[in-house]
């Protein structure tokens, strides 16, 4: 049933994909922009040019380099956290109001599902197709990253290994799904379409920014990125009780 419901929501979005096209014009651009600066640093390694930059700033030719480059490849993955986690907010957040703006909300209701999992066909709904656009964009960039010559035996790509991929793959996904549960079940409270907005961007801004930071500061370790996805489902398993319990108190009004 969870996977019914979680097809009937892949099924609307690849129907109306703005919002997939706009998150992978988005995620295309930033991965874009990253690969240009890390070319232009890839310029600039011949010893004389390097040394006049770094003068610039009184720094050591290889600090500044060194500096340039964890930069850059730290905005590319806070931006793509944060950038994922807003998405998937604004699709979760549309998810049982477009369902009762339609009218077919009081059918789901009566069907024989329960409302956990009602909540949670809606979570991975909301995930399904804009993780996958976000897993092969962000991968692909990362690769294409590691093998460019200025990152060559760099510190910061050492995060393109294991902890990285965990990150992708598991932490981003596991807080994603936190998001989704918690703005499903904000927006199911509100019956106009700007207050569910207003109340989704609260719920999405604090929690993207304290979700990025946290994956992103924890990519210099497995055990920390594991740590974080493990964090990240046990706030997914605590938001589908509480979600669960708010769905069956109020959605039956």
């Amino acid at each position: 049933m969870i996977l019914h419901i979680a097809r009937r929501e892949w099924t609307e979005q690849l129907r109306h994909p703005a919002m997939l096209a706009i998150c992978a014009v988005l995620l295309g651009l930033i991965t874009a922009l990253t690969l240009a600066a890390l070319a232009g640093l890839s310029l600039i390694q011949g010893e004389e040019r390097l040394a006049a930059l770094a003068a610039l700033t009184d720094a050591p030719p290889a600090l500044f380099l060194d500096t340039a480059v964890t930069g850059t490849l730290y905005a590319f993955d806070f931006l793509v956290y944060s950038q994922y986690l807003g998405f998937v907010g604004v699709i979760a957040g549309h998810a049982l109001l477009h369902d009762r703006q339609l009218g077919t909300l009081p059918f789901l209701l009566l069907a024989p599902v329960s409302r956990t999992h009602l909540l949670a066909g809606k979570v991975l709904g909301a995930l399904g197709p804009l993780t996958a656009v976000v897993v092969v964009l962000v991968a692909a960039g990362g690769l294409v990253a590691a093998a460019m010559p200025v990152t060559a035996g760099h510190d910061a790509l050492a995060a393109r290994t294991a902890s990285w991929w965990a990150a992708l793959l598991l932490a981003g996904p596991s807080w994603g799904a936190f998001v989704a549960t918690a703005t499903v079940v904000t927006s199911s409270l509100a019956h106009d379409v700007r207050l569910a907005q207003q109340a989704v961007w609260f719920v999405v801004f604090f929690v993207q920014l304290a979700v990025a930071f946290l994956i992103t500061g924890s990519l210099d370790s497995l055990v920390a990125q594991l740590l974080a996805a493990a964090l990240g489902s046990l706030a997914t398993a605590a938001a589908l009780a509480v979600g669960t319990q708010v769905l069956t108190r109020d959605l039956g009004r």
